[in-house]
């Protein structure tokens, strides 16, 4: 097994009006250490989050989002994401990614993954 941690950002996504132009200010006492969980990022913020869900499924998440029903905290790459009605505020925060493989696993999808990451 093979085992790999990489750093990633993460962003804000709300349910908003299309004309408004202006995303709300986004401060709170960080440094430079990526967060390890959803309460640490909270608590730097001095927030203490109603939390009802958790779920993998970004499209379940979107979708509760666009209802209104919450907010939601993902990965930035979910900006370039086509969500009409809901805005993306990229946060000063990191996080870890871990990946694992099977060292003997020799898909090519896998070399290819490996590529855009190193």
């Amino acid at each position: 097994m093979i085992f790999c941690k990489i750093i990633i950002e993460l962003g804000l996504i709300y349910q908003t009006d299309l004309k408004a132009d202006t995303d709300p200010e986004i401060s709170g006492q960080l440094d430079a250490t990526p967060v390890h969980s959803h309460s640490e990022l909270f608590n730097s913020f001095d927030i203490v989050p109603e939390v009802y869900l958790y779920s993998e499924f970004v499209s379940a998440i979107i979708a509760i989002v666009r209802k209104s029903l919450g907010i939601a905290v993902l990965p930035d790459s979910y900006a370039y994401h086509e969500s009409p009605g809901l805005r993306f505020i990229k946060l000063p925060i990191q996080t870890y990614l871990y990946l694992n493989w099977r060292a003997q696993d020799h898909n090519p999808i896998i070399s290819n993954v490996l590529k855009l990451i190193f």
